[in-house]
């Protein structure tokens, strides 16, 4: 159930002015920066009602038709204006910049240039008057090659992809968390440094036999720029789980996870590389939890904290019940009213925050949406709502990788991107 007192606090907070809360300066310590300056085109979205929106946790930009990027000729140049400037940059302040800077930057684009790319299937059906459909789609096309020159020149090596932060390593090294989760301190948050031991207590598992990353929906819904994976934890550990799942499937899926067991859904990055590749990075952007304690679950999460991760700490941030739904991330799929229900737009033609939300603080919050997915403890299954589907382990890691790369490799996005790249002087 939504909770108003926690939706207004957060709502206000969101929606102070913009110049004092939207588009806080990241990569500088003064705002005017180039590289903020060309994030904040497309992830400050204001609204004509005066109101900004900026998601501290954004994985996307907050637009669906990007209509003002295409279709306003002044807002437009403005965003190519902001691009401009990054270009005109010497190598120090972008190929040489450190590693981590690049990759938050090369990221947030990624996700711009997807979205722009994904609007081709909407406009096939958008009649052409006046020329105003053939210009936009050139105004969009200009800001795909844009958009391509910048990722171009902050790609990393495999090398410094490889030596991305690891918040596994983080938490063992800098003992920030507990590792598990204690009964007599339910609400302390915990982290899993063992989640991904082989070795270890943790299972992960997918719905298919084959090698096969089990947040396929999740995966999907960001156009695979990250590889999102399913884990387990018994009380009893590995053994206890490989029973579980043994005895789960003999009973048709009519059996209940074992108390005190610990659902993971862990989110690492995906990364373009100088070398044209792409690869799954150890930058871990995002992990849910469920804490199964009948008859109440105990939910955990953290995301993506880009300022902490700049300046050298955990690089997540643990989300409390004040924190919103990320729209832009799976959770759209649960913010989205009735499928006949018309989509609100603004007076740009740009739809609303997930065709129904006109404003941050009527949207539901961050656990809210997980449990319309995941539900309380007497109903949570391994999968949501994902049907009658039956686990099976997943023991090597690369070749879960492999499959989510190739099908990121495979999308027409990317290769637009390549071709886009390739015509850019060396």
């Amino acid at each position: 159930m939504l909770r108003r007192s926690n939706v207004w606090a957060l709502g206000l907070l969101l929606l102070l002015p913009a110049a004092a809360v939207a588009g806080e300066p990241l990569f500088d310590t003064e705002r005017g920066h180039p590289w903020d300056e060309a994030r904040n085109a497309f992830y400050v979205r204001r609204f004509s009602t005066g109101e900004v929106f900026d998601h501290p946790h954004a994985v996307a930009p907050p637009w669906n038709e990007y209509s003002q990027f295409n279709f306003d000729p002044a807002f437009h140049a403005n965003v190519l204006s902001r691009l401009d400037a990054v270009e005109e940059l010497p190598a120090a302040q972008m190929e040489e910049q450190p590693a981590v800077r690049r990759v938050i930057l090369l990221r947030d684009l990624w996700a711009a240039f997807d979205g722009l790319h994904q609007l081709h299937n909407h406009w096939e059906r958008r009649p052409d008057v006046n020329g105003a459909l053939r210009r936009g789609v050139a105004r969009r096309d200009e800001l795909l090659y844009r958009l391509a020159r910048v990722m171009k020149r902050l790609e990393l090596t495999e090398e410094e992809v490889r030596a991305l932060p690891n918040a596994f390593q983080v938490i063992v090294d800098r003992k920030l968390y507990p590792t598990s989760f204690d009964s007599e301190m339910a609400s302390k948050q915990f982290f899993p440094s063992d989640l991904l031991d082989e070795s270890g207590p943790w299972l992960t598992y997918s719905d298919q036999q084959q090698p096969h990353a089990g947040g396929e929906a999740h995966m999907a819904f960001i156009q695979h720029r990250s590889v999102f994976t399913l884990h387990l934890r018994t009380p009893d550990g590995r053994d206890g789980g490989l029973k579980f799942f043994q005895d789960y499937i003999k009973a048709d899926r009519r059996l209940d996870i074992p108390p005190r067991s610990t659902l993971a859904l862990l989110n690492r990055a995906i990364v373009p590389t100088r070398s044209g590749k792409l690869l799954v990075s150890p930058l871990v952007e995002s992990l849910q939890m469920i804490v199964v304690t009948p008859p109440n679950d105990h939910r955990f999460k953290f995301m993506l904290d880009r300022r902490g991760l700049l300046a050298g700490n955990f690089g997540l941030k643990a989300l409390g019940n004040d924190d919103p739904a990320d729209f832009s991330s799976f959770g759209d799929a649960f913010l989205w009213g009735h499928p006949n229900e018309p989509r609100k737009k603004d007076v740009d033609g740009e739809t609303f925050i997930t065709g129904k939300y006109s404003r941050v603080q009527d949207m539901p919050r961050a656990f809210d949406v997980c449990v319309r997915c995941h539900r309380e403890t007497l109903r949570t299954n391994l999968f949501g709502r994902g049907g009658p589907l039956m686990p099976h382990v997943q023991s090597d890691s690369q070749k879960v990788d492999a499959t989510v790369l190739a099908k990121k490799a495979a999308t027409d996005a990317w290769k637009s991107y390549l071709r886009l790249r390739a015509t850019q002087s060396k």
